[in-house]
């Protein structure tokens, strides 16, 4: 039998176009006729968990983004042989269905780590979205609201004890609302000698981390939703301790979720790494 595996996918920014269509033909008693040209703060659960914000363009066009993790005690036999996890943009089709549906797919990832909703279909009542969907990672449930703008984390910065199998360490990191990015690879040690396109963004509730811990840097997202709820997904880059520069080698990719008290400046997320590893992550941050 083959190992259950994860992969994680960083995506910083991917830009993709999807040509639009026609706009759906509007079926007779559509769900959510007027919210559905929107965008929607989705939940996910499956093999999978986390959290994503997708928007159904008028021109039947879908665009967003999500985090996600491998969720824990999911049985094996249940778990596809390779589970992908991370951040990603994403962007699909989508129309009215049969029976007050709506149908679609999107896409995102990369071609190693591809994170694909190959199909859903979605139903809305009372102002709520549940969604059920066949993906990359096996089968996937989801529900939402129309995403609303969650407490502003622009400028903030943590510090975060990270605990991985056991054993702990410190980071620090500060979140941004938009994002220049370098296009060397690997980065300079130096952000100053970087080739740069941007910046980008800002997009709803989702933020650009950057940061570090011992002998090594950090670079990843996080995305708020609903209900104090929080995303994130990092990856670590290791730096060469003779040159102070970010080694070539792929990093390694880690996915939480949890819960955020803004008032109180705390967060608590679980989840994994792709090494891999059980994480837990209990953090403190400040606003500017």
């Amino acid at each position: 039998m083959r190992a259950k595996a994860k992969r994680w996918a960083l995506v910083v920014l991917m830009i993709v176009t999807v040509c639009g269509w026609d706009r759906p033909a509007r079926a007779a008693g559509a769900p959510c006729p007027v919210l559905v040209f929107d965008t929607w703060d989705i939940g996910i659960t499956g093999n999978t968990t986390g959290f994503a914000h997708i928007t159904f363009n008028f021109d039947g066009t879908i665009t967003g983004y999500l985090i996600i993790r491998p969720t824990t005690n999911v049985k094996a036999a249940n778990r596809p042989d390779v589970t992908n996890f991370g951040f990603t943009f994403f962007s699909g089709l989508w129309s009215f269905g049969r029976g007050n549906t709506i149908v679609g797919f999107f896409s995102g990832g990369s071609e190693d780590v591809p994170i694909d909703i190959k199909s859903f279909t979605a139903t809305c009542r009372k102002g709520k979205m549940s969604i059920k969907a066949t993906t990359t990672n096996g089968r996937m449930v989801a529900t939402g609201l129309p995403a609303v703008q969650q407490p502003l984390l622009d400028g903030s910065v943590w510090q975060a004890e990270v605990v991985k199998d056991g054993v702990a360490f410190t980071e620090f990191f500060s979140l941004s609302s938009t994002i220049t990015i370098c296009l060397d690879d690997p980065p300079p040690a130096d952000p100053a000698d970087c080739v740069v396109e941007g910046p980008f963004g800002p997009f709803l509730n989702l933020y650009f981390l950057t940061g570090a811990g011992t002998s090594y840097i950090t670079s990843g997202n996080v995305l708020l939703s609903a209900g104090n709820n929080i995303g994130l997904s990092l990856g670590e880059f290791a730096i060469d301790k003779d040159t102070g520069e970010v080694e070539a080698e792929p990093g390694i990719g880690r996915g939480v979720t949890g819960n955020i008290n803004v008032l109180g400046g705390t967060s608590s997320m679980t989840g994994e790494d792709d090494s891999p590893a059980k994480v837990k992550m209990d953090a403190l941050f400040f606003l500017p």
